[in-house]
């Protein structure tokens, strides 16, 4: 992303200053610049992704980058709450295993289990709605 706003940038001045020609330094890898005059600067070679170029004008180049940054914000934000998701699940996942009570009624499962009243953990329905279905509810039962 912060390629495709430097390039506009660059375009932007290039349209101020109205200027055909240009001069300036080209990276040919490893910070190792030299000087280039470009005679025609009115098109740009547009990077797409995956090794692919486009000739665009400054003003086809400048709508390109405008939706290719749109683009990638969408998915920027798509990712950051899927990773937020996962962090969430991830750590509910880590609060069960550890045996962190999340409720007055584990808290005294826990607490029969520690007396032996084997009673009171019979007696104990499981906390969550969705653990009988993937056999959680079986942790607060004896069995019987």
């Amino acid at each position: 992303m912060a390629q495709y706003l430097q390039l506009k940038n660059i375009i932007e001045r290039l349209q101020e200053t109205g200027s055909q020609e240009l001069t300036t330094q080209v990276d040919l890898g490893c910070n190792f610049y030299v000087n280039a005059e470009v005679p025609d600067a009115s098109t740009i070679f547009v990077a797409l992704g995956y090794g692919f170029f486009v000739e665009l004008t400054l003003p086809e180049a400048l709508a390109f980058i405008e939706k290719k940054n749109k683009l990638l914000t969408e998915l920027s934000e798509a990712l950051t709450k899927d990773s937020a998701k996962i962090k969430a699940n991830i750590r509910m996942v880590l609060e069960v295993m550890m045996g962190v009570p999340c409720s007055k009624q584990t808290d005294s499962y826990w607490a029969g289990i520690q007396q032996g009243n084997e009673e009171s953990s019979r007696k104990l329905q499981p906390a969550f709605p969705w653990s009988a279905a993937y056999g959680v509810g079986s942790m607060f039962t004896s069995g019987a």
